[in-house]
């Protein structure tokens, strides 16, 4: 007889293996992939990332969200710079921006 349940059914599945339940949770309820857990509903769910995984950092450009300043840098360099800095390869709207940054870090 399966002896995993998912308590966020409102009549509890069981299941006979883990995988077998985690499948279903991330199929059937809301799920948090960036930490492996399941909510009763919706509303839980979006109070757990706005307590648990806050938007702290968003792209200027396009207005996309990132967990990390790193990560939204690395999305702007490969989406959104026009011109490279021939010494680190980094990215600038502008030319002058690209001329000032050589000035400044690489004389």
């Amino acid at each position: 007889m399966p002896t995993i349940i998912c308590k966020q059914c409102e009549a509890p599945r069981r299941f006979n293996d883990v995988q077998a339940r985690y499948n279903h949770q991330r199929a059937v309820h809301p799920f948090c992939s960036l930490c492996d857990q399941a909510f009763y509903s919706e509303h839980g769910f979006e109070m757990h990332k706005a307590s648990m995984h806050p938007i702290r950092y968003y792209c200027k450009s396009c207005g996309r969200n990132f967990q990390t300043s790193s990560g939204r840098d690395r999305h702007w360099d490969d989406m959104h710079a026009k011109y490279r800095c021939r010494e680190c390869d980094r990215g600038f709207e502008t030319t002058l921006g690209r001329e000032a940054h050589g000035l400044a870090k690489h004389l």
